[in-house]
């Protein structure tokens, strides 16, 4: 009979030490899944402000290639303006010396 009171008593402890451990599993469990939560949630606005990011850059490269272009538009230009710059000069001095001639003569 004692030995069935002992193990009662056991019994109840082990119970006892069973609902404490439960109630200890259950408070991990909450503060692991308010983690996850929160750290779902910081995952999500990285992945907003990378997305934010990539149209930034897409739109810089865009702005890049225009520039590049625009670039290669005003070199072309100004080699046009050169080259007309260069035959005026010579045109100039063309008439410059035929005019010191028609005076020389």
């Amino acid at each position: 009979m004692r030995q069935a009171l002992t193990l009662a008593e056991r019994n109840t402890l082990l119970e006892d030490e069973m609902k404490n451990i439960d109630q200890i599993a259950l408070t991990v469990e909450v503060q692991c899944n308010d983690t996850v939560k929160t750290n779902i949630e910081k995952v999500l606005r990285l992945q907003d402000r990378m997305n934010e990011s990539v149209v930034t850059v897409q739109t810089l490269e865009r702005e890049v290639t225009k520039l590049k272009v625009g670039k290669t538009e005003l070199i072309s230009e100004l080699e046009a303006v050169k080259f007309d710059k260069k035959n005026l000069q010579m045109l100039l001095e063309m008439k410059t010396d035929d005019k010191n001639d028609f005076w020389i003569a």
